[in-house]
């Protein structure tokens, strides 16, 4: 039987998941969802399985609705959808794949249901289109060396690569070139996600105190970072002979990534923001997982990939700081390499391929 969908009258829920280990980077991508749908005419509702207070808060202050799912309801097609015609499921992160049986029966009963389905999918070895044959409308896969990952039949459409990457909307569109700066300190962001479980912002911290040139630190605290984390970076912070602010719980980071010069981060979905905004970037994995998914994105000279947290000091860390602070022309190719990877139309391209 087909199916027919009012579009502008449409309800839309996204599920995902966030907080704690998880980060806060698939809910973000989520709200960004939501806010182009709203922009559309959509009543768009995230719905979550796992999360916490500082997850719902997020969304709240965003201006959407939220839901947190029972336990035993984490993958019931009739407790999420709750009559939604439309729904985004971003599963992309590596808890859902110790249950991709469970999410295919759910996906294959919303499918069955009448509800029109996009998939945010994973890439590597939490891909679950790898596993199971998914019974979705459309099968999104928004990363760099997507083409080459293998999935089962099932799905109805894909769409592979960074061109589907959704960027938060508050996001200028950029202007050309390396950024100009209006004085002698150059403007260097850390970031290490909205939980930081590794500590890899206490590694930022002591190679930049090894760096004599003058900076100027912005050093975002993210949401979920732990009690003794926070203490820790207070304290390194105030040692350094650089000017430094602290970032507590930003909304968004587009602000501070578009005023940057450089930038240090963990290598997860802020380096696809880090590309579209040009902003020449230093990246470090936290795990196997995004070392491996990495490595394509620097392969096209996006950003300098340090490599695995595990195998780093701050020596050399510091060390390959120094290079990129004194190399414009490589930061004029890293920025202008990203702009081209990264255009900001994935949200457009998504919700019309979801709305066909």
């Amino acid at each position: 039987m087909a199916r027919r969908i009012d579009t502008l009258a449409s309800s839309y829920i996204l599920r995902t998941d966030g907080g704690g280990d998880l980060g806060f980077g698939h809910v973000n991508r989520c709200i960004s969802l939501a806010d182009a749908i709203q922009a559309r005419g959509g009543m768009p509702e995230i719905v979550l399985g796992i999360s916490d207070f500082d997850v719902l808060d997020k969304i709240s202050k965003a201006g959407h609705d939220a839901r947190q799912l029972d336990t035993p309801q984490r993958f019931d097609a009739s407790a999420t959808l709750r009559g939604a015609t439309r729904a985004i499921f971003d599963f992309s992160h590596a808890t859902t794949a110790g249950t991709a049986s469970e999410v295919a029966r759910m996906l294959k009963q919303v499918h069955d249901a009448g509800t029109r389905t996009l998939v945010i999918d994973s890439i590597g070895h939490n891909c679950l289109a790898a596993r199971h044959g998914l019974a979705v409308d459309i099968l999104a896969i928004p990363y760099i060396g997507a083409e080459h990952q293998n999935v089962l039949p099932g799905p109805d459409k894909e769409a592979r690569g960074a061109e589907y990457f959704v960027v938060n909307q508050a996001f200028r569109p950029p202007s050309s070139g390396v950024k100009s700066k209006n004085d002698s300190s150059r403007r260097v962001l850390v970031t290490a996600g909205g939980s930081d479980p590794t500590g890899l912002t206490l590694l930022f911290l002591a190679a930049l105190a090894q760096i004599d040139a003058p900076l100027a630190l912005r050093i975002v605290i993210g949401p979920g970072f732990p009690d003794a984390l926070k203490s820790e970076i207070e304290n390194r912070a105030r040692e350094l002979a650089h000017n430094t602010t602290l970032i507590r719980a930003p909304e968004n980071l587009a602000d501070e990534i578009l005023r940057a010069d450089l930038a240090l981060s963990a290598s997860g979905l802020t380096k696809y923001e880090l590309a579209h905004a040009g902003t020449p970037c230093i990246l470090v994995s936290i795990d196997d997982h995004h070392h491996h998914a990495n490595r394509p994105f620097a392969k096209l000279g996006t950003c300098l990939d340090a490599g695995l947290k595990n195998g780093l000091t701050p020596d050399g860390l510091a060390i390959q700081v120094k290079i990129l602070l004194t190399n414009p022309k490589r930061q004029q190719a890293m920025s202008s390499a990203g702009r081209a990877l990264v255009d900001g139309k994935g949200s457009q391209r998504l919700l019309e391929l979801l709305d066909d």
